[in-house]
């Protein structure tokens, strides 16, 4: 199956921050925080503190090392899309679909969706 549904995709959890990444020339790497004083206005390069024109970023990405998902929502030809009530049922329009990092069973994932709910 594949899942290209933007609301599901942006669930995916970035829990690794990615460090092995060649430092260009002008960058420095502290921590898995790449730095640049290349842009910075002359005054603010003094004493190394961030200020006006320094850019920092950092990489993050999903850990390959697990990469299963646990996915809800609706099976189309092998697409899994969110799930959107019909017009006749009570929650007319709503739609539902949850994304979730490693592979855990559907009773915990509406467990965990039930205390989400409840705690907003």
């Amino acid at each position: 199956f594949s899942i290209s549904d933007t609301a599901l995709v942006t669930q995916l959890s970035l829990n690794k921050t990615l460090t092995e990444i060649q430092v260009p020339n002008g960058w420095t790497n502290a921590s898995g925080w790449y730095t640049s004083m290349t842009w910075a206005a002359p005054a603010s390069q003094a004493g190394g503190q961030y200020l006006l024109g320094t850019v920092r970023v950092r990489f993050e990405s999903n850990d390959w090392r697990y990469p299963g998902v646990t996915v809800l929502g609706e099976n189309h030809e092998g697409k899994i899309s969110q799930w959107k009530a019909g017009p006749r049922s009570l929650c007319s329009g709503h739609k539902v679909g949850q994304l979730r990092n490693g592979r855990i069973s559907y009773d915990r994932l509406f467990r965990e969706m039930r205390r989400e709910l409840w705690s907003q």
